[in-house]
């Protein structure tokens, strides 16, 4: 096929792609439930009675909300996952706009696009009544609708922005995210303004993650040397002469204070959980699916650098706080056993190992030519 064929239909080619991975999830089992699922499901079911959902269940009001909505529409649990799937197509067209604008370089947004719909643990989710999928489409779209000129798009861009925040309570962390961002534009042109707005920043960050921890009886977990939730304990046995009863303040001081009466043991486990978490391959998966994560998702990483490197935009600065923080929240915490909470970061991943694919290929006549700034549209 020559290359101008390509570049002419290279849509439709990321599309069948797409469509092809959606087919077989839906194959491999069609609508999925966790344990979570019945939480998300009751809360609907309240939200319609007209009750606000408590306790654990304000965490995820977002994804409530949504589900609300559509059952109320008359949707069942396959017409939610036929929405989940729909709104994930937008979001691969989102990240190629994204891409395009931060990189300014359409191969690599291309590339982006293309790994995002070829690495199939994202779109498993699609079909999951898990937060997953609508968080991480919801993070793409409003995000391209916040990078569009004019005030109606950063109005909807913003309205979508806090529906996806208001999701699952990892959602902080792409606001840290985004926060980060604005600070280092503000601390340009007014220092102080950022070190005080930096500061509420941050005390907003550990009032909302002790208030979500709060029964989480961390240092305990930490003793148990839970590695993977739940209670799962891999590559680092569970600590003798741990004293936890003294342990009952704020969830950020429990940790500060183990971390300080045992340093050692502390590191370790934490190390290990970011370490599994960035990995994403697991000792109880398969070795055909630990071997796929090696050849193809390692590979992306060492790209992703690259095209970090390469970036000349400050906008990379989202990608690089976003994982960082969702890292040491799991390092903190726990691991996932199935892994879910490094797939809203993936997106973003691509986005720079797009760049760092397209460099790294001889693509200069490839079908898809680097535009400069000033002939780029607005995508």
């Amino acid at each position: 096929m020559a290359l101008s064929t390509v570049r002419k239909f290279w849509p439709g080619i990321l599309f069948l792609i797409w469509l092809s991975v959606q087919l077989f999830w839906w194959w491999r089992g069609g609508v999925r439930t966790g344990v979570d699922s019945a939480l998300y499901i009751d809360q609907a079911h309240l939200i319609m009675d007209g009750q606000l959902p408590a306790d654990r269940g304000i965490w995820y009001l977002g994804y409530s909300v949504f589900l609300a909505l559509l059952f109320s529409a008359g949707f069942s649990l396959v017409g939610v996952v036929h929405v989940q799937v729909l709104v994930s197509a937008i979001a691969v067209v989102a990240l190629y706009g994204i891409s395009n604008r931060i990189l300014e370089d359409e191969r690599a947004a291309a590339l982006a696009a293309l790994l995002y719909c070829l690495w199939p643990g994202v779109h498993e989710w699609n079909f999951f009544i898990y937060t997953e999928s609508l968080f991480t489409s919801l993070s793409l779209i409003s995000i391209w609708a916040l990078l569009q000129a004019g005030l109606r798009w950063k109005v909807i861009g913003g309205v979508l922005l806090l529906a996806c925040v208001a999701t699952r309570p990892t959602g902080f962390c792409l606001l840290a995210a985004l926060a980060a961002m604005g600070l280092s534009q503000l601390n340009r042109s007014y220092p102080r303004g950022a070190w005080v707005a930096g500061g509420l920043a941050i005390l907003a960050a550990v009032m909302l993650f002790n208030a979500f921890m709060q029964e989480a009886t961390l240092p305990a977990r930490y003793a148990a040397a839970e590695v993977i939730y739940p209670m799962i304990s891999w590559g680092i046995a569970p600590a003798e002469g741990i004293d936890t009863s003294g342990f009952s303040g704020p969830a950020l001081w429990d940790i500060l204070k183990f971390s300080i009466t045992y340093t050692w043991y502390f590191l370790k486990l934490s190390g290990l959980k970011a370490l599994l978490f960035i990995a994403h391959a697991k000792p109880y998966y398969s070795v055909l699916h630990n071997l796929a994560i090696v050849l193809f998702l390692l590979p992306v990483y060492v790209l992703a650098i690259r095209g970090y490197r390469l970036c000349a935009n400050p906008a990379k600065l989202l990608v690089l706080v976003y994982f960082g923080v969702q890292t040491a929240v799991v390092a903190l915490t726990s691991e996932n056993w199935d892994g879910r909470f490094l797939v809203p970061l993936l997106p973003w991943v691509f986005m720079l190992a797009g760049l760092g694919l397209s460099q790294a290929l001889p693509l200069r006549t490839f079908w898809l030519r680097q535009k400069t700034a000033s002939e780029r549209p607005m995508v």
